[in-house]
Parts: structure tokens; sequence; C-alpha cells
């Protein structure tokens, strides 16, 4: 069983490759400008999306690079990122609170705000003023503010 094992790791490293077609087809669209102008659109659009990003949020201390596809919003001083990114899920909008990112433990009180994917323009807007929303509205019953100390 051991040599037969051996024999298929050996096979499956010396046979895996990309797809030719995959090659051939990135291949023709690097060359015929097809991927530059791919890679255009998409800087656009994220560039787009920063700024209504920047619109909505930018008073709140929002991070981002001007071409990205994320934004980092600090929260103020009572908020848990973990509470406030899960509400915001529940209203489908791409936040993912801090903890998921850290790999020392020292947490800031911050979510990260995903400006890509799928959605519309129109829709990232309307995800940004719900995202502006609750954090204008603590009082709402979908608070998120802890009490006491932190």
């Amino acid at each position: 069983m051991v040599q037969s094992q051996r024999l298929a790791s050996a096979m499956r490293a010396t046979t895996v490759m990309a797809s030719p077609i995959t090659n051939a087809l990135t291949t023709l669209w690097v060359e015929d400008g097809t991927a530059e102008a791919m890679l255009q659109a998409v800087r656009a659009e994220s560039v787009a999306r920063q700024l209504l990003a920047m619109r909505h949020l930018g008073d709140s201390g929002l991070q981002a690079h001007p071409e990205g596809f994320h934004a980092w919003l600090p929260l103020t001083p009572g908020w848990s990122p973990v509470e406030f990114a899960s509400y915001l899920r529940t209203q489908n909008v791409g936040v993912v609170a801090s903890a998921a990112f850290s790999t020392d433990g020292d947490l800031p009180d911050a979510v990260r705000i995903c400006l890509g994917g799928p959605m519309s323009r129109e829709q990232c807007d309307q995800a940004l003023r719900l995202i502006a929303d609750t954090l204008a509205h603590p009082l709402h019953p979908h608070a998120t503010l802890r009490t006491g100390g932190g």
C-alpha cells in the first residue's frame, strides 16, 4: 500500500499542469490587450466603490487603498466588532470582525468591509448606507454596544 501511495504521489507531481486551453486564452488576452482592459475596468470599479465608502464612512476613520477591494473601519469604544459584523452579515453586508485576521490576539476594535464581489455598485452603496446607519444609531434594537468597562 505504501508503494502505491508513493507512485500515486509521483504521478500527480509530474502530470499536474495548467489547462492548455486556459493557457492559450490567457496568452491571447495578454497579447490582444483584453487582460489590460479587464484590469483597468476592475481598478475603475474599485475606485468608484472606495469613493462611495469614503462618502458614507470617511468621517468614521475608514482606512483603505484607493483601488482596494476592502476597507478597514475602526469602531468607536463600546462597539463589539464581532456583534457589529454579525448583525451586518444578517443584512447581507460583507463585514468581518478583526478577530478573523489577528495572529497575535491583539485585536483592534475594527471590522473589514468587503467592497468587491458580484454586487452592483447600487447594492454596494446601500450596504455602505446601512453600515453608516448602524454606527449612527446605536440605540436601535440591533445595537451591539457593550455595557460596562468594555
